[in-house]
């Protein structure tokens, strides 16, 4: 678990009241707690570290995660940032620094650009070897290929950015990742909106680019072909949390194949010069086009995402679309499916149903098992419910049409939930036939874990496994 957060704002208020620190005030302000509450309760044994290094907090957190699974101090890590706009305290702070936009737009690289926006936040992501995702069939939205952080060492002031310093850890990232700068078609920017700030990091990513062009020996650009984005101008600057807003932006642009346009552009900072350089910024939303190579071979989507701390502390890491995942279907798919929707009172329900009737009659791809296996498994168990038993998209979205209609149907059912247990019952009496469980064996992974579990159980006592008598028959029967 690595968690980024700040936590000053508080421990300053509680020094201020003193008479309302209680027993629960420091280990419901420590940063530690951040991720050490959450490893608590879910019972996470791996390293669990929070990580404060300002507004690359949660790059860095990313950095050192995908570290400890490559090093083998776990197998997977939840990564994320948390920002809280809770106290007036650290608004003061940066006004009295000059930092923060008095218009309250953040407008990333452009003339009027005059200041940065502060942004509230969270956002968690789950780091695994791409090998082990696969095997585990996990929806895979990207693949790290390389990170670097550093320090940009002494600057002009303490707070200045420091231009060699970040373009030292663009060219570290992309070494590392064996990388070539002429396959990445977009840089999600650290781009808060400073007037000053913004051009020099532009003139990081040129001279890395610049460096790392040298380094692979490839010949100069013929034309711009790397977008530049920056989040911030459509949420604010959310600080600890920034780097993973700008990773989830990256990861979603690579899903749906889209570049999202800048916001809040209007003109180009005078003081950025991209005419000669790999770059150019996204005005308005496009199609994510792959780069070839000089062969003409496709490459796969790569991209970079930067966030650079107050302190000095540069992160850089580069992604790379997924690769194409195999859908496994089952050779025997359930013959009717079960929508289940719940909500706390009756009139919130029939909203929630009202939603999905609306869904349905979408041209949205969703097939009708995921659909229903989301809705079941995804959402929080309220009292109010109704199911409904479909075939088929369109008998779902009658089915819904039905219930909103109050027509009642034998494959619709809604009512009060009761908290009472479900069980099988084979008493070994009663109308019995060949095969009887089969179809819920291979259908029902609950049920076929468990009779797997008592054929486990029972093959210590029994002469003919209990498998034998629903799945070996069966096999014996086809090849007949």
């Amino acid at each position: 678990m690595y968690l980024s957060g700040f936590v000053i704002t508080t421990m300053i208020l509680q020094n201020r009241y003193e008479e309302n620190v209680n027993e629960h005030s420091g280990t419901g302000t420590w940063t530690c707690m951040l991720p050490n509450r959450i490893s608590s309760w879910f019972n996470f044994n791996g390293p669990s570290i929070p990580i404060d290094t300002a507004c690359s907090s949660s790059l860095v957190a990313i950095h050192y995660a995908n570290k400890a699974i490559k090093e083998s101090e776990c197998e997977m890590a939840l990564v994320g940032g948390v920002s809280v706009c809770c106290t007036p305290t650290r608004y003061i702070q940066m006004s009295q620094l000059g930092m923060l936009s008095p218009t309250g737009q953040c407008k990333t690289f452009d003339s009027e650009a005059d200041g940065y926006v502060r942004g509230e936040g969270a956002g968690v992501i789950l780091l695994k070897f791409l090998g082990k995702a696969r095997e585990d069939r996990d929806r895979i939205y990207g693949v790290i290929k390389g990170s670097a952080v550093n320090h940009g060492g002494k600057a002009r002031t303490l707070t200045s950015p420091n231009v060699y310093g970040q373009a030292q850890v663009l060219r570290t990232a992309y070494t590392k990742a064996n990388v070539a700068p002429n396959t990445v078609s977009y840089i999600e920017a650290h781009g808060t909106g400073k007037p000053l700030g913004d051009p020099i990091e532009i003139n990081a990513l040129k001279r890395g680019f610049r460096q790392l062009y040298q380094q692979y020996g490839l010949e100069r650009y013929e034309k711009s072909y790397c977008g530049l984005g920056a989040v911030k101008s459509n949420i604010g600057h959310t600080e600890a949390a920034a780097g993973i807003a700008g990773t989830i932006k990256i990861m979603l642009a690579m899903k749906h194949r889209k570049l999202p346009k800048i916001v809040n552009f209007q003109h180009l900072n005078p003081r950025i010069e991209l005419e000669g350089s790999p770059f150019y910024i996204v005005r308005e939303t496009q199609e994510w086009e792959q780069l070839k190579t000089q062969a003409g071979v496709v490459i796969q989507l790569r991209a970079g995402v930067s966030s650079f701390g107050i302190g000095g502390v540069n992160a850089h890491i580069v992604f790379e679309d997924p690769p194409e995942q195999e859908t496994q279907k089952s050779s025997l798919q359930r013959p009717l499916q079960i929508l289940k929707l719940s909500a706390q009172t009756k009139k919130a329900l029939r909203e929630l149903a009202t939603k999905y009737e609306s869904y349905l009659q979408s041209d949205a791809p969703a097939a009708l098992p995921d659909l229903c296996f989301s809705a079941n498994t995804g959402r929080t168990d309220f009292a109010e419910r109704l199911a409904v038993v479909a075939g088929s998209r369109d008998e779902l979205q009658k089915g819904l049409a039905d219930l909103l209609k109050d027509n009642e149907t034998n494959r619709v059912a809604k009512g009060l939930a009761e908290s009472r247990p479900i069980a099988f019952m084979f008493t070994g009496q009663g109308s019995q036939y060949l095969q009887m469980g089969r179809r819920l064996y291979e259908t029902q992974p609950t049920f076929r874990k468990k009779i797997d579990r008592c054929n486990e159980i029972l093959s210590l006592y029994l002469e003919v496994p209990l498998l034998e008598y629903c799945i070996q028959i069966i096999v014996q029967q086809k090849e007949f």
